[in-house]
């Protein structure tokens, strides 16, 4: 779940944000352990490690943090309380946690978030009788599924090529230096293969259903 952030506590977060920051030369070279990075409270630093113990390369940092059973992030009848920053977020969750496993804090364009991992209880809706396997790498297509008697379907435009047309379309643009339009189109490219991911990822659960299949994910 994603919970955005506000009030007072968005300050403590900038503050931690840049202090965070600050650790990944040390982070990168390989230190392991929180000591080495008094300016972050330990159970962000341990997680910071775990997360990116084997990165060569770090664009964007969070602040992760796993909730150690309860003891650093548990739930309140207010929310969600987090203990070192000693703040209850006031979120509500679709489905009722049974367990709260690690929380991530992202900050996206000066916006902060709040992301939750947790744990429900799932009822066990029907036994499948059949699989559908998916192969998402297929060239042509966004996947390529296969079910029942030897059915094969393809699923989804060529995103190879609309990638292709807008690298050339980019390509133009950056001659004229056309930030604005370059913006434009990275925006737009992005909406298409999110709306085509989505539209195919549909699909394949719907097939699944109607056909009371599993679906199976290559390795």
């Amino acid at each position: 779940a994603k919970f955005r952030v506000r009030g007072g506590v968005v300050a403590h977060l900038d503050l931690l944000y840049q202090q965070a920051k600050k650790i990944l030369p040390r982070l990168l070279a390989g230190a392991k352990s929180s000591k080495d990075f008094p300016e972050l409270p330990s159970m962000i630093a341990n997680a910071m490690i775990r997360k990116y113990a084997k990165a060569k390369q770090i664009h964007k940092v969070t602040l992760p943090c796993n909730a150690y059973r309860g003891e650093i992030v548990r739930l309140v009848p207010e929310g969600l309380y987090v203990t070192f920053l000693k703040t209850t977020f006031p979120v509500k969750f679709q489905k009722a946690p049974e367990q709260v496993l690690a929380i991530e804090f992202i900050k996206r364009k000066r916006v902060w978030f709040l992301c939750v991992q947790y744990r429900v209880s799932v009822e066990k809706r029907f036994v499948a009788e059949d699989v559908v396997g998916v192969d998402s790498n297929s060239r042509g297509n966004v996947a390529t599924i296969a079910f029942g008697a030897g059915k094969v379907r393809r699923l989804g435009p060529d995103l190879g090529s609309v990638k292709y047309n807008y690298r050339k379309s980019r390509r133009k643009r950056q001659k004229k230096r056309q930030t604005q339009k370059l913006k434009k189109m990275s925006q737009k490219q992005s909406r298409t293969t999110r709306d085509a991911n989505h539209k195919v990822s549909k699909q394949i659960v719907d097939i699944a259903l109607l056909n009371r299949s599993a679906i199976i994910l290559e390795d």
